[in-house]
């Protein structure tokens, strides 16, 4: 991997971290983190926001966090509030995006629920953008 990296030369914003989900492999970023840090390389990590224990162990070495935030509604899946509070309180020692899927299945309770989680990115912060992504 350090290899690739050091071939693609310096002329880009981060080496992007993306899945399936890389904090399942939290120990192996323990050890390409530092290495990037070595090369004067910036990580950018792409993370489904919910497994806060791994993002302690490797936060030292993330520039910066972009966190899916779940809605039951949009995923009929599970709520996992609890989790994503958890895990910002860990990446906003960073620089943190929270990105939000939308379908026609997500309802007005879980946009306000996410609105709530959301603004503990905001707290401090110069600017807090909310995109519309149409798919």
């Amino acid at each position: 991997v350090l290899q690739e990296v050091e071939r693609g030369g310096r002329d880009f914003h981060s080496v992007s971290l993306t899945g399936g989900e890389p904090l399942l492999h939290a120990l192996f970023l323990q050890e390409l983190l530092p290495a990037l840090k070595t090369l004067g390389m910036r990580t950018y990590l792409e993370t489904n926001g919910i497994l806060a224990e791994a993002l302690a162990v490797v936060i030292a070495g993330v520039d910066i966090v972009s966190m899916d935030l779940k809605l039951p509604s949009s995923t009929q899946c599970g709520a996992f509030w609890d989790d994503h509070e958890r895990f910002l309180d860990i990446a906003l020692q960073k620089e943190v995006f929270v990105k939000v899927v939308v379908s026609v299945r997500t309802t007005l309770e879980d946009i306000q629920k996410a609105v709530a989680v959301a603004r503990l990115v905001a707290i401090g912060r110069e600017k807090f953008i909310f995109e519309k992504v149409i798919t």
